[in-house]
Protein backbone atom coordinates (compact mmCIF):
# COMPACT_ATOMS: atom_id res chain seq x y z
CA UNK A 1 0.00 0.00 0.00
CA UNK A 2 1.41 3.90 -1.00
CA UNK A 3 1.84 6.19 1.58
CA UNK A 4 -1.11 8.20 -0.08
CA UNK A 5 -3.41 5.44 0.41
CA UNK A 6 -2.70 4.87 3.74
CA UNK A 7 -2.62 8.04 4.75
CA UNK A 8 -6.32 7.65 3.06
CA UNK A 9 -7.46 4.93 4.80
CA UNK A 10 -5.85 6.37 8.38
CA UNK A 11 -8.04 9.60 7.62
CA UNK A 12 -10.42 7.83 6.91
CA UNK A 13 -10.73 5.95 10.39
CA UNK A 14 -10.23 8.82 12.30
CA UNK A 15 -13.27 10.66 10.45
CA UNK A 16 -15.98 7.74 11.31
CA UNK A 17 -14.17 7.96 14.83
CA UNK A 18 -14.74 11.20 15.56
CA UNK A 19 -18.07 11.56 13.60
CA UNK A 20 -19.33 8.69 15.56
CA UNK A 21 -18.90 10.74 19.07
CA UNK A 22 -22.14 13.02 17.37
CA UNK A 23 -20.47 16.55 18.15
CA UNK A 24 -21.81 17.45 14.71
CA UNK A 25 -18.19 18.09 12.99
CA UNK A 26 -17.66 17.82 9.26
CA UNK A 27 -15.00 16.48 7.57
CA UNK A 28 -14.28 17.06 4.11
CA UNK A 29 -13.48 14.05 1.57
CA UNK A 30 -9.55 13.62 0.77
CA UNK A 31 -8.58 12.87 -2.73
CA UNK A 32 -5.99 11.35 -4.56
CA UNK A 33 -4.57 13.73 -7.00
CA UNK A 34 -1.58 14.76 -9.27
CA UNK A 35 -0.48 18.23 -9.77
CA UNK A 36 1.36 19.48 -12.85
CA UNK A 37 2.73 23.03 -11.60
CA UNK A 38 3.93 25.73 -13.73
CA UNK A 39 5.22 29.56 -12.62
CA UNK A 40 6.38 32.32 -15.24
CA UNK A 41 7.24 35.69 -14.89
CA UNK A 42 6.18 38.22 -16.90
CA UNK A 43 7.08 42.13 -18.01
CA UNK A 44 4.33 44.88 -18.46
CA UNK A 45 3.68 43.56 -22.16
CA UNK A 46 3.47 40.34 -21.46
CA UNK A 47 0.90 41.08 -18.45
CA UNK A 48 -1.45 42.70 -20.56
CA UNK A 49 -1.18 39.89 -23.04
CA UNK A 50 -2.01 36.81 -20.57
CA UNK A 51 -5.14 39.47 -19.07
CA UNK A 52 -6.25 39.82 -22.88
CA UNK A 53 -6.10 36.26 -23.46
CA UNK A 54 -8.37 35.44 -20.54
CA UNK A 55 -10.67 33.02 -21.86
CA UNK A 56 -15.01 34.44 -21.26
CA UNK A 57 -15.41 31.69 -18.68
CA UNK A 58 -12.84 32.45 -16.33
CA UNK A 59 -13.74 33.23 -12.66
CA UNK A 60 -12.04 34.52 -10.21
CA UNK A 61 -10.75 38.04 -8.35
CA UNK A 62 -8.56 40.60 -9.30
CA UNK A 63 -7.00 42.73 -6.83
CA UNK A 64 -5.72 46.44 -8.12
CA UNK A 65 -4.33 48.88 -6.29
CA UNK A 66 -7.62 50.85 -6.06
CA UNK A 67 -10.64 48.43 -6.63
CA UNK A 68 -11.30 44.83 -6.68
CA UNK A 69 -12.41 43.30 -9.94
CA UNK A 70 -14.34 39.68 -10.08
CA UNK A 71 -14.74 37.85 -12.47
CA UNK A 72 -16.24 36.64 -15.34
CA UNK A 73 -19.19 39.55 -14.02
CA UNK A 74 -16.64 42.29 -14.59
CA UNK A 75 -14.80 40.74 -17.68
CA UNK A 76 -15.27 43.53 -19.81
CA UNK A 77 -14.68 46.06 -16.99
CA UNK A 78 -11.11 45.32 -16.13
CA UNK A 79 -9.33 48.71 -15.22
CA UNK A 80 -6.77 50.36 -17.39
CA UNK A 81 -4.31 49.79 -14.14
CA UNK A 82 -2.05 46.81 -13.46
CA UNK A 83 -3.81 43.91 -10.66
CA UNK A 84 -1.22 43.43 -7.93
CA UNK A 85 -2.90 39.96 -7.05
CA UNK A 86 -5.44 37.47 -8.61
CA UNK A 87 -6.93 34.12 -8.05
CA UNK A 88 -8.48 32.66 -11.08
CA UNK A 89 -9.83 29.76 -12.58
CA UNK A 90 -10.44 28.24 -15.80
CA UNK A 91 -10.89 24.75 -17.67
CA UNK A 92 -8.91 22.62 -14.67
CA UNK A 93 -6.67 25.38 -14.26
CA UNK A 94 -5.96 26.93 -11.07
CA UNK A 95 -4.22 30.50 -11.94
CA UNK A 96 -2.34 33.17 -8.92
CA UNK A 97 -0.86 36.10 -10.18
CA UNK A 98 1.37 37.92 -7.80
CA UNK A 99 3.06 41.52 -8.47
CA UNK A 100 6.79 40.93 -7.70
CA UNK A 101 8.20 45.04 -7.48
CA UNK A 102 9.79 46.66 -10.61
CA UNK A 103 6.65 45.74 -12.79
CA UNK A 104 7.70 42.59 -12.32
CA UNK A 105 4.48 39.90 -11.83
CA UNK A 106 4.48 35.78 -11.20
CA UNK A 107 1.84 33.86 -12.58
CA UNK A 108 1.74 30.43 -11.05
CA UNK A 109 -0.76 27.38 -13.11
CA UNK A 110 -1.86 24.19 -11.01
CA UNK A 111 -3.50 21.53 -12.91
CA UNK A 112 -5.01 18.90 -10.91
CA UNK A 113 -6.31 15.73 -12.04
CA UNK A 114 -7.66 13.14 -10.05
CA UNK A 115 -5.14 9.90 -9.68
CA UNK A 116 -5.24 6.46 -8.00
CA UNK A 117 -4.14 6.58 -4.50
CA UNK A 118 -1.01 4.27 -5.59
CA UNK A 119 0.03 7.56 -8.40
CA UNK A 120 -1.20 10.35 -6.36
CA UNK A 121 1.69 12.69 -5.15
CA UNK A 122 -0.91 14.95 -3.04
CA UNK A 123 -4.38 14.45 -1.06
CA UNK A 124 -6.48 17.22 -1.73
CA UNK A 125 -8.81 18.53 0.19
CA UNK A 126 -11.90 20.96 -0.61
CA UNK A 127 -12.19 24.20 1.88
CA UNK A 128 -14.74 26.45 1.23
CA UNK A 129 -15.18 30.46 2.66
CA UNK A 130 -17.65 32.69 2.53
CA UNK A 131 -17.10 35.41 -0.12
CA UNK A 132 -16.83 39.62 1.26
CA UNK A 133 -20.15 39.93 -0.91
CA UNK A 134 -22.93 37.96 -0.64
CA UNK A 135 -23.85 37.72 -4.50
CA UNK A 136 -20.63 35.48 -5.19
CA UNK A 137 -21.51 33.05 -2.24
CA UNK A 138 -18.46 30.98 -1.49
CA UNK A 139 -14.68 30.94 -2.58
CA UNK A 140 -13.61 27.40 -3.25
CA UNK A 141 -10.44 26.24 -2.88
CA UNK A 142 -8.10 22.93 -2.96
CA UNK A 143 -5.79 22.59 -0.59
CA UNK A 144 -3.24 19.88 -1.09
CA UNK A 145 -1.55 17.87 1.56
CA UNK A 146 1.71 16.31 0.78
CA UNK A 147 3.61 13.49 3.24
CA UNK A 148 6.76 13.88 4.44
CA UNK A 149 9.46 11.17 4.77
CA UNK A 150 8.35 10.83 8.78
CA UNK A 151 4.58 10.33 7.57
CA UNK A 152 3.23 13.41 8.65
CA UNK A 153 1.12 15.37 6.23
CA UNK A 154 2.41 19.11 5.33
CA UNK A 155 0.22 21.95 3.80
CA UNK A 156 2.03 22.09 -0.12
CA UNK A 157 -0.09 24.99 -1.77
CA UNK A 158 -4.16 26.11 -1.93
CA UNK A 159 -5.54 26.29 -5.64
CA UNK A 160 -8.70 28.47 -6.24
CA UNK A 161 -11.22 26.60 -7.82
CA UNK A 162 -14.16 29.21 -8.48
CA UNK A 163 -17.66 30.39 -6.72
CA UNK A 164 -20.02 28.14 -5.42
CA UNK A 165 -23.69 29.43 -4.38
CA UNK A 166 -23.43 32.89 -5.97
CA UNK A 167 -25.10 34.49 -8.71
CA UNK A 168 -21.14 36.02 -10.06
Amino acid sequence: MSDIAQAEKDYAAAVEALTALGAGLQFSALLPVTAEVSQRKLNQDELKSWLADLSSDTEGWLQYPSSLTVLPENRSKLPSQFPLQAELFVQGKSQTLRYLGHYQWQVCSVQLQEATPESATYLAETVEHLADRPQLGRLCYQKLWQLQPEGSPKLALSCFTGFKGGQA
